[in-house]
C-alpha cells in the first residue's frame, strides 16, 4: 500500500487494487526458496483438512464445519479470480499454506481464523484479502 493508504479497514473492498504488489512479493519470496515444492491445490486442501483433524485450535464443531465449507470454495475454478488485485485465490491459498504450515500453532490458528472469516465475504477479494493477512507484509 502507498503511504497515502495509511488507514486500515475491515471492509475487504477497501483493498481492491492494492494487493497485487504484496502478492507478487510473496510469489517472489517463495520462488527464491531453494528446493521448495508448492504442493498442488488438492494436496494443500488435504493437508489443511488433516491439520484440522489432528490438531486444531477451533473450539466447536460449527467452526470446523465452517472452515471445511470455506475450503470447498477454493476447489472451484469459478469465483476464485480476484480481478481487482489480479490474484488467483487458489494459488494464493497454496502459497499462504506453504508459508504457515511449518510455523508454530499460532500462525496456523490465525490462518484458520481467516479461513472462517471468509464466510463474511466470500467474494474473490474477500478471500485474497483475508489470506494475505496471514503472511508478513513488507513495503
Amino acid at each position: 500500500m502507498e503511504k497515502s493508504d495509511s488507514k486500515l479497514s475491515l471492509n475487504t473492498h477497501f483493498y481492491d487494487g492494492k494487493l497485487e504488489k504484496p502478492y507478487q512479493r510473496l510469489k517472489a519470496q517463495i520462488n527464491m526458496d531453494i528446493n521448495v515444492e508448492i504442493v498442488p491445490l488438492d494436496k494443500t486442501i488435504a493437508e489443511i483438512t488433516q491439520y484440522m483433524a489432528d490438531y486444531t485450535p477451533l473450539k466447536t464443531k460449527s467452526e470446523i464445519n465452517t472452515a471445511l465449507r470455506m475450503l470447498q470454495l477454493f476447489q472451484s475454478e469459478k469465483g476464485n479470480w480476484d480481478e481487482a488485485n489480479k490474484i488467483d485465490a487458489r494459488e494464493l491459498l497454496r502459497f499462504v499454506w506453504h508459508r504457515v504450515r511449518d510455523f508454530d500453532p499460532s500462525a496456523k490458528s490465525m490462518f484458520l481464523e481467516q479461513l472462517i472469516d471468509i464466510q463474511n465475504g466470500s467474494c474473490p477479494q474477500g478471500r485474497t484479502t483475508r489470506l494475505l493477512q496471514c503472511v508478513p507484509y513488507e513495503k
